[in-house]
C-alpha cells in the first residue's frame, strides 16, 4: 500500500537542525535536505526572525509543495513568553507577538500553528491563570479564523508535563 496517499510523513526541522530552533542559524542551508527528500510531505518549522530569510524559506517550501506546520510554540518556550500572564502589559505584548506569528503562519499557507501554555504557577493561582489562558486562546483562534485566506489556520495546543521538564500550567 502506498501510504503517501493517506498521510504526509513529516519532520520537525528545529529538532533535526537544533541550531535553527530560535529562528536563526543555517535555515536556508538545511531546508533542502528535507525538501529534496521525496519521503517528506510535511515539515514543522520555527518562526524565522530575518524577514528576507523567511521569504526565501517560504518560496522554497511553496515550490516544493510541502505542507508546513508553523511553531509559535518555540518562542513561548525558548524566550519564556508568558502567555496568560497576570501582568496585563506583558500579556498584551505576548498576544501581539503571537498574532504576528499567526500572520507568518498564514503567509506560509500553513494549516496548523502549534502553541502551548505558560509555565505552571502556584496552586492557588492556577484557576485564574487557566481562565486567562482560555481567554487568550479564544482571542488567538478568533484572530486566526479572521485572518486566514486560502485555508483556515488551525491553532493546535500542545500540552506538556507540569512536574518534570517543561513545567507548564496545562500538563
Amino acid at each position: 500500500m502506498d501510504w503517501t496517499t493517506q498521510m504526509d510523513f513529516g519532520v520537525v526541522h528545529p529538532l533535526v537542525f537544533f541550531e535553527c530552533r530560535a529562528g536563526e542559524g543555517p535555515i536556508l542551508e538545511t531546508l533542502p535536505a528535507i525538501v529534496d527528500d521525496p519521503v517528506f510531505g510535511a515539515i514543522e518549522i520555527a518562526p524565522i526572525k530575518n524577514p528576507e530569510i523567511r521569504a526565501k524559506a517560504r518560496a522554497l517550501l511553496a515550490s516544493a509543495q510541502i505542507q508546513v506546520v508553523y511553531l509559535p510554540i518555540l518562542p513561548i518556550i525558548v524566550e519564556n513568553l508568558d502567555i496568560a500572564s497576570a501582568d496585563p502589559a506583558e500579556r498584551a505584548a505576548v498576544i501581539t507577538r503571537m498574532k504576528a506569528l499567526i500572520d507568518e503562519a498564514i503567509e506560509f499557507n500553513s494549516p496548523l500553528a502549534m502553541i502551548t501554555g505558560p509555565r505552571d504557577v502556584a496552586v492557588e493561582e492556577r484557576e485564574a491563570a487557566t481562565a486567562r489562558l482560555v481567554e487568550d486562546l479564544q482571542e488567538l483562534c478568533d484572530y486566526a479564523a479572521a485572518q486566514s485566506r486560502s485555508q483556515l489556520l488551525h491553532i493546535t495546543f500542545e500540552n506538556f508535563d507540569r512536574d518534570i521538564e517543561k513545567k507548564r500550567l496545562i500538563g
